[in-house]
């Protein structure tokens, strides 16, 4: 096995335990690189002994992350309507051709997971999307901790709705998120419904919609 710089790790990381994908930009934030080229050297690099597979998705460049909604566990429901309309804003925005990397078979093995398959058009602007929070988080050292919904999936952790992430924020405080699409008002009633219930059991304060 080639030798992995501490640089390749936090890529390989983020695929293997965090998010689906990655776009070459997404790499670039990661890496603190000064350049594309420099980015793109480092995915070729691992491209070539089948850490990371390179591929394109169609999908909307991701916007600045920031809540759409939040709710605290004991407090009322956010505005549903107030968040449907933002989110159904931001999906509008002009779609991309994107490159993008995956876990390749080498990075999968490496982190004893499975590769994750292809993304669908239908989810390539969310999961883009939900890579920017993610790494808005790791950037801003916000988390101790992340569970993505693969993982939260495998532990059987939540019943008829699993989110996108469960967090363990700096301050010991557990936050789940929900990266948002196209979400129509009664679409976030029905998922505050349905895990609104199990959130204290996890020991989280809230969620937020982002």
């Amino acid at each position: 096995m080639p030798m992995l710089r501490s640089s390749d790790a936090i890529i390989l990381e983020f695929l293997a335990e965090r998010v689906r994908v990655l776009s070459l930009s997404q790499v670039e934030i990661l890496l603190g690189a000064k350049d594309k080229a420099s980015a793109s050297a480092c995915v070729k690099r691992l491209a070539s002994h089948g850490f990371v597979e390179r591929y394109s998705i169609t999908a909307r460049t991701p916007t600045i992350p920031r809540p759409i909604a939040s709710f605290q566990v004991g407090h009322a429901a956010p505005d549903f309507q107030g968040a449907s309309k933002a989110l159904r804003t931001r999906a509008k925005g002009t779609t991309f051709l994107i490159p993008v990397v995956r876990l390749g078979p080498e990075g999968a093995r490496l982190f004893g997971v499975r590769c994750p398959r292809r993304v669908r058009l239908s989810e390539a602007s969310h999961d883009l999307q939900l890579a920017e929070v993610a790494i808005h988080y790791h950037m801003e050292k916000h988390t101790t901790a992340w569970l993505s919904e693969d993982a939260l999936i495998r532990a059987r952790a939540y019943a008829r709705v699993v989110p996108d992430a469960e967090v363990e924020l700096t301050t010991g405080e557990r936050l789940v998120l929900e990266c948002g699409g196209s979400y129509s008002a009664a679409k976030l009633s029905s998922f505050h419904e349905r895990i609104v219930g199990q959130l204290e059991g996890r020991g989280v304060s809230g969620y937020q919609i982002v």
